[in-house]
């Protein structure tokens, strides 16, 4: 099937100069990529600064992916379409392991079966340990023999404990620090609330008095009177950090009679006002 080719913008016709080496110079500012081949300067600019891209775009139906090289679609059906993929398999009998990767295949041949294995060894003293890796020597150097070792000490005050990994200082803590490391938590709660009540307060927008409008459902009686926000009605930082208080309970309701003015199903009492603080 035929790779789709497809132009990211309108083509445009770059003025290339040579410096003073005879090398083409990247005209993208801040760039002080140069090529000796006008070529390269070219694919330097697709690659890097996507000028002038043809995209080049996977055929496998449902596939939408593409690529700047046109050698890049043919890794990308293998390795994600199984198209044309040469299969590599362990020739260890019983083993059933195959991959599309030749060192793939080394790697899980030398850590299961051995085979050209490169062995490392600890070297310190009369030890006799050894690994596949070399990275395992170098843990095993640090955690057996204290060596190039990074400690982690317990920050909790009078406490001399320390360990070799993070993980243990957080283990630790749990174990012997339970209410210490509680109130860790709870002051590390409490930093973030007030972090982000902080980014609220950055970002919030004043109230402008003069352009502010108060919505209403309905039409409101003449006897209620709304007053103006004033710049002591804004909401502080510590109003956000303290949750409100519970509007007081009356100890008896007062008694309530029906009224008809206000249009709105409410209900009218002598008492209503002081009862409720409006």
């Amino acid at each position: 099937m035929e790779q789709k080719t497809e132009l990211q913008t309108t083509k445009t016709k770059r003025n290339f100069v040579k410096d003073s080496n005879g090398h083409w110079m990247c005209d993208v500012p801040t760039c002080a990529y140069t090529a000796k081949a006008k070529s390269g300067l070219k694919y330097h600019q697709a690659a890097i600064h996507d000028i002038n891209v043809v995209w080049t775009y996977c055929d496998v139906p449902g596939c939408n992916y593409k690529a700047k090289k046109a050698s890049s679609i043919k890794p990308h059906k293998t390795a994600n379409h199984n198209v044309e993929v040469e299969w590599f398999h362990c020739t260890t009998k019983g083993c059933k392991y195959k991959t599309k990767y030749p060192g793939s295949m080394k790697s899980h041949q030398r850590n299961k079966h051995d085979i050209d294995v490169v062995w490392y060894s600890c070297g310190v003293g009369d030890c006799k340990y050894k690994a596949k890796d070399s990275g395992r020597i170098k843990e095993h150097k640090r955690m057996r023999h204290d060596i190039d070792v990074r400690w982690y000490h317990c920050d909790i005050a009078g406490c001399a404990y320390k360990a070799k990994k993070g993980s243990s200082i957080k283990s630790h803590k749990k174990l012997r620090h339970k209410e210490a490391y509680a109130a860790m938590l709870r002051a590390k709660d409490q930093k973030d609330t007030a972090s982000a009540v902080d980014l609220l307060m950055s970002a919030a927008v004043p109230v402008d008095q003069s352009t502010a409008v108060s919505a209403v459902a309905q039409p409101l009686p003449p006897s209620v009177v709304i007053e103006p926000i004033g710049e002591s009605d804004q909401p502080t930082r510590n109003d956000l950090l303290t949750p409100p208080m519970p509007p007081p309970v009356p100890t008896a309701m007062p008694s309530m009679q029906p009224s008809l003015e206000m249009g709105m199903g409410m209900f009218q009492t002598q008492n209503w006002a002081n009862a409720f603080d409006l």
